[in-house]
Parts: C-alpha cells; sequence; structure tokens
C-alpha cells in the first residue's frame, strides 16, 4: 500500500480487517496480504489502490510524473485490452504522485515479482501496448 493509505483508509472508516500487514515501513508504505474471500469486492472492505491498478503497476519514468507500466504474468488479458483501464490507473497514480511526492519515491522502491514490462505504443486516446 503506498505511503499513507493504509492510514487514511482506516481514518475514513473502511474495513480493512481482510489486509494483514507484513511490513509495516516499505519505503514508507505497507506490504499486505489480501485474505478477503471475495476478492472482487474485498469482503466490502477498502480495496488498495494497488488492487484497483491489476494487472498493471505504475513505474516510474525519469520524467518526475511520467508512468509506464508492468503487467502481472499471471493475467490472461492481452495488454492490447488494457488501453482504458491503463489510461484510469494512469491518471489515478499521477493525481497521487502530485499530491504526496513520497508515492514517486515508493513506486520507484517497490519490487513485484510475476510481472513484466509492458510498452505504450502511442501516446493518443487510443493507445496501443505491447509486450517488451
Amino acid at each position: 500500500m503506498y505511503p499513507h493509505e493504509y492510514e487514511e483508509a482506516k481514518q475514513n472508516g473502511f474495513n480493512l480487517g481482510h489486509l494483514e500487514i507484513t511490513d509495516e515501513n516499505y519505503f514508507g508504505g505497507k506490504k499486505a496480504i489480501c485474505h478477503a474471500r471475495e476478492r472482487q469486492t474485498c469482503d466490502n472492505g477498502y480495496k488498495p489502490l494497488d488492487c484497483k491498478s491489476y494487472p498493471l503497476f505504475p513505474v516510474t519514468g525519469e520524467e518526475e510524473l511520467e508512468i509506464g507500466f508492468i503487467k502481472g504474468k499471471k493475467c490472461p488479458l492481452l495488454v492490447e485490452d488494457l488501453g482504458e483501464h491503463a489510461r484510469y490507473v494512469k491518471q489515478k497514480w499521477q493525481a497521487l504522485m502530485q499530491l504526496q511526492p513520497l508515492v514517486g519515491f515508493w513506486l520507484s522502491n517497490v519490487n513485484l515479482v510475476g510481472y513484466e514490462k509492458i510498452k505504450l505504443k502511442a501516446e493518443t486516446p487510443s493507445a496501443e501496448f505491447s509486450s517488451m
């Protein structure tokens, strides 16, 4: 979970009982394991932004708010079918990075297993993606 996400969710009254925190300070954020029986709804609890972003996860570029993606290898969806979701994910993470600069640092240090790099072919509303 990105820096302050857990605390904000708790402060806003969300149910966090399905999340087991395994690292309290992971580059300013938290590592968590989800134990929800219904993962789509998180047992009607809080769904972290990285879960909402799946199968994509943002990676920061050389420019401060430049975002690319890595994709979960287990996800059967084709990269070409993720364009709309990618735009949503990019917008959410960019807005968050503008509000909380520590999020960019966190993103650049998160280590995810089972993901592969993907590349945006063109920066247009109908952008296509390709595996790298």
